[in-house]
């Protein structure tokens, strides 16, 4: 598990609330071990590598996950880090600004919702 803690949260009110999340996502949707949280890096930083990693990250699949999920971030006053697919280098990546924040990683929502060709718009999830 990750020795990085969100700011503030003791690790038994941490467990407590990553066990909430898991019974939301599902345990295969929160990740909490090195590796798949290395994935979260910014591999542009000037920072040490592994400086701005999470403490968690959890990836929910509908609407419905994203605002049970938020009701346990508030809960326990998490610090969140939200974004999509897309790799934005610019800003980073998906690299939180602070270490120990938790990620949330709406890859799973990748759906083409719609696709206008009329008035040249497409409706798309935040994974696509």
């Amino acid at each position: 598990m990750s020795t990085r803690m969100p700011q503030g949260v003791d690790a038994a009110t941490f467990t407590k609330a990553l066990d909430e999340l898991a019974a939301i996502v599902g345990k295969e949707w929160v990740f909490v071990d090195e590796l798949p949280l290395s994935a979260y890096r910014d591999a542009y930083s000037p920072l040490a590598d592994g400086e701005m990693l999470p403490s968690a990250a959890v990836a929910p699949a509908n609407m419905e996950q994203i605002q049970q999920a938020l009701k346990v971030f508030n809960a326990y006053k998490l610090p969140i880090w939200t974004f999509g697919n897309g790799r934005n280098f610019a800003y980073g990546g998906p690299a939180p600004r602070q270490s120990g924040y938790v990620m949330f990683d709406l890859k799973r929502m990748n759906r083409i919702l719609e696709v206008n060709e009329k008035y040249g718009y497409a409706l798309v999830e935040p994974g696509v």
